[in-house]
């Protein structure tokens, strides 16, 4: 579960002892200590409470970097991700030692800076005629939400959710 669990929801939980893990994103503050409150609802109200388990650190944001960019942009090129890097350090997104977002880029003005920092094709919705910018739809703009650790989910709580069902299962 990456949300926050309404109090019906919770107490079905309970009843049930189904085995939940609860893995919410580091900068989502909200669903954050939503999700500490159910956790320890629900495990005082279980009889075996490791049957819960709530993952505060695989969700934590990560650096971005063209590596980054690379494996989680399909069809990114070594070129465009250097630049798109570059870019976004230049114009104070990201933190120059460590490649860490300053900004949310749910909210910043990245689309922007990267536009202006080479001509474009006819869609503004396009960088370099290549890469999608449309909010919802922009696979770059997803890997910048994980980036930041502000998002739905991360691939990187699989396997230890996995274990943890696997262990409850045993």
């Amino acid at each position: 579960m990456v949300m926050s669990l309404q109090k019906n929801l919770q107490n079905r939980l309970i009843e049930r002892e189904t085995p939940l893990f609860l893995a919410p994103m580091a900068r989502d503050k909200r669903t954050f200590k939503v999700n500490e409150l159910n956790y320890k609802e629900i495990s005082k109200g279980r009889q075996f409470s490791e049957s819960v388990y709530i993952d505060k650190n695989s969700c934590d944001p990560i650096p971005l970097t063209s590596s980054y960019l690379l494996e989680r942009v399909p069809g990114m090129k070594l070129i465009d991700a250097e630049d798109i890097v570059q870019t976004l350090t230049k114009s104070g997104h990201l933190n120059q030692d460590n490649h860490m977002f300053n900004k949310d880029p749910t909210q910043s003005s990245w689309r922007e800076d990267l536009l202006r920092s080479r001509a474009t094709g006819p869609d503004d919705n396009v960088l370099w005629d290549k890469y999608y910018l449309l909010k919802g739809l922009s696979p770059l703009a997803k890997a910048f939400h994980r980036a930041w650790a502000y998002h739905e989910y991360c691939s990187e709580v699989v396997d230890p959710a996995l274990d943890f069902f696997e262990r409850q299962f045993s």
